[in-house]
């Protein structure tokens, strides 16, 4: 049995239980907490991410019934409603009075805190107590930690002072129940009503699996009408409605599972979980379940560390853009792309990023409320004058540039205040002898030091010579939402989220994508133009895995690999209409799951999305909070919708281009010469 107390070892301890989805150490670790919320004020959330679930059916006898189980907060008790005594049982952990939803991060336990004076000043008495409860009840566990649990998602404040302990749950019954509870009676009567006692399977902590729905699954050709009658449902605060393969395994062959995605709501949904096990059984999908679970579709910013060379006068495709000037947001510059004028049919090189991250409403030099209302409803025609006065941008944002000098700041402020660097240092000024250790010591110190300041001071001199200036947006979607038409697909609308960026000639620049260690494919250094972009290409045409591997270059998570879900996800979202009326609409979009972890995250809007062969099939517009989901408009709709606001003939991804002129222009012309962005080799005659 291993024994840990928080209050006792250093931060690393809190790594006990090695299947907690992620573990933060702050240095907050040794701080004074303030005592939490009285639990009787305070509802037991336990596993309320997960609100209610139906299983796939399984043939009798492993299920009654219609064959499929059935939970509720995360217990086949399938009971919605909150425990009165506080303490709940869950299928794979118990306790109370309070548990944190899941995922959770643990901290280390402050020391101040009078769990960590009682294990001071007897270590082993409170542990074998502990020890005795859990041996009376028959429960053969791993581990007793004690530490700080917070919610990842709607984090609590303040965080909750647990004693985890980790077993394996081998059958359902009430036996962790009636521990939890007796081991919070021993913290009573030692005055530490405080503490929350949680008994957990180390498998409540693994993140769940989500894989894409290939072809050959049975929910495939009956999505579009599937997700048309839950639609019909009203299903209350709902925000997406999706299907993935979603289990713990992790050989993608997880059940078909439908996810309806509601916000947080004192809503009940079990009722609404039968009616679409009823669809599902009316349309012959026995193998296929249901989760409804909290969640939101977000499309926003986070903080993130540049590279060094994100310092640089050419505008980079995948990092950071953002508002000119200000630093409360970033997104993430796609690239570049052409537009033929519709007059001179010139090719016009612009980058591309979304909407929202330029989005003007919160800076200080903010556009008239009239203004923004005609972008946002009707879109940024090109060349838009106001634009030119609201919309200017950075890149690399300002958010970020702030953000990586404050984290220099305490880099050099390490280096500086090192204990043996100062002395040291003053020995080599006195002339002393320095041994050969601390002589090496100092170097490696001193050449840290001069490497965080030469890359402030590098930071500091772009900074302040105005050349994070990008220029201004040239037309944009606003917030809108486009008619989607398919030849032998249903008609949809879908969310439209750019905004073409004119940049300054001296910082015009191409798609070289080996930033932020690429890496390197045989055909991947520029992106193109997908091919037959016009016409939706089948997305789902490995054998194999059943989709092909896409990859984002973006600012928050760099480089990542996903792959394409081969149904759309319909996203629900309250409007208010031209008539000032709320109204609900509904759009289907394009997903992407993760391979090995999250796709995106907030900061990543505006990411080409590629192809192993480099070819651009899309670009990143938001996320799911709790699943490694992520969105994005097709680049056909993206280019037909860029057709349609600025009037142009023509959208193309940008790339050089190689033109052999004949024999008798080359008399005329230099060896080497540059036309419209592409590079012309002329042969002598």
């Amino acid at each position: 049995m291993a024994f840990k107390s928080m209050a006792c070892v250093p931060p690393e301890a809190t790594r006990g239980v090695k299947t907690i989805n992620r573990v933060r150490h702050g240095s907050d670790s040794d701080k004074a907490t303030t005592m939490a919320t009285p639990f009787s004020d305070r509802p037991n959330r336990g596993s309320d991410t997960e609100i209610v679930w139906a299983s796939p059916s399984e043939p009798a006898p492993v299920f009654s019934g219609d064959g499929r189980a059935r939970r509720a907060r995360g217990s086949s008790d399938d009971n919605e409603d909150e425990p009165p005594s506080g303490f709940i049982n869950e299928d794979l952990r118990a306790g109370g009075p309070y548990l944190c939803p899941l995922p959770v991060s643990l901290f280390p336990f402050p020391r101040t805190h009078p769990l960590a004076i009682e294990t001071d000043r007897d270590p082993g008495q409170l542990f074998n107590a502990i020890r005795s409860i859990l041996e009376a009840h028959s429960i053969t566990f791993n581990s007793i930690d004690f530490c700080q649990c917070q919610a990842e998602w709607d984090p609590e404040e303040p965080r909750i002072p647990t004693i985890l302990i980790s077993a394996r749950k081998s059958q359902l019954d009430r036996t962790w129940l009636h521990a939890s509870r007796e081991i919070h009676g021993l913290l009573q009567k030692k005055n530490l009503n405080d503490v929350s006692v949680e008994i957990a399977d180390p498998r409540v902590f693994e993140p769940m699996q989500y894989d894409p729905i290939h072809p050959t699954d049975t929910i495939y050709p009956k999505w579009d009408a599937v997700c048309a009658a839950i639609l019909d449902l009203g299903i209350n605060n709902c925000r997406a409605i999706e299907c993935f393969r979603y289990g713990r395994g992790t050989d993608g062959k997880n059940p078909q599972t439908i996810i309806v995605t509601v916000s947080p709501s004192e809503s009940k949904y079990k009722q609404t979980r039968e009616q679409i096990v009823d669809i599902l059984n009316n349309f012959e999908l026995p193998t296929v379940g249901v989760i409804i679970a909290k969640g939101e579709i977000e499309r926003s910013a986070t903080p993130w560390m540049l590279p060094w060379d994100d310092m640089k006068d050419a505008g980079q495709a995948g990092l950071s853009l953002g508002k000119h000037g200000i630093s409360n947001s970033s997104g993430t510059f796609g690239g570049w792309v052409e537009i033929q004028d519709a007059t001179t049919e010139r090719w016009i090189q612009l980058g591309l990023t979304c909407f929202h991250c330029v989005d003007p409403k919160e800076q200080a030099n903010t556009a008239p409320p009239q203004l923004l209302t005609r972008w946002y409803t009707n879109g940024i025609s090109a060349n838009d004058a106001d634009a030119k006065e609201y919309l200017k941008v950075d890149q690399p944002s300002m958010h970020d540039i702030e953000n990586e000098l404050a984290v220099l700041d305490e880099f050099i402020k390490v280096d500086q205040n090192h204990k043996c660097y100062a002395s040291i240092q003053t020995a080599l000024q006195a002339d002393e002898f320095i041994t050969p250790p601390d002589s090496e010591l100092y170097k490696s110190i001193k050449a840290s030091l001069q490497k965080h300041m030469a890359k402030k001071l590098h930071i500091e001199q772009f900074r302040d010579s105005g050349a994070p200036y990008l220029r201004h947006v040239y037309a944009g979607s606003g917030y809108r939402e486009k008619p989607i038409l398919r030849e032998n697909h249903s008609d949809y609308e879908a969310i439209m989220d750019w905004a073409l960026i004119d940049v300054e000639d001296s910082r015009v620049g191409d798609n070289n994508i080996t930033i932020h260690g690429t890496p390197i494919f045989h055909a991947i250094h520029h992106l193109t133009t997908l091919r037959n972009w016009d016409v939706i290409r089948p997305l789902v045409s490995n054998e194999d895995s059943g989709t092909d591997d896409l990859y984002k270059v973006g600012r928050s998570t760099r480089f990542t690999a996903g792959r394409y879900n081969g149904i759309k996800s319909a996203h629900v979202a309250t409007k208010i209409n031209e008539h000032g009326e709320q109204e609900t609409k509904v759009t289907m979009e394009h997903a992407i799951v993760g391979i090995s972890g999250r796709f995106s995250n907030p900061g990543d809007s505006g990411s080409f999305v590629f192809t192993r062969y480099g070819e651009v099939i899309g670009m990143i517009f938001g996320g799911h909070t709790q699943g490694p989901i992520s969105y994005m408009t097709h680049i056909s709709d993206l280019f037909d919708d860029i057709k349609a606001i600025t009037g142009c003939i023509g959208v193309r991804i940008y790339a050089k281009r190689y033109v052999l002129l004949p024999p008798l222009l080359c008399q005329r012309m230099p060896l080497i010469t540059r036309i419209q962005g592409a590079q012309t080799f002329v042969l002598p005659p």
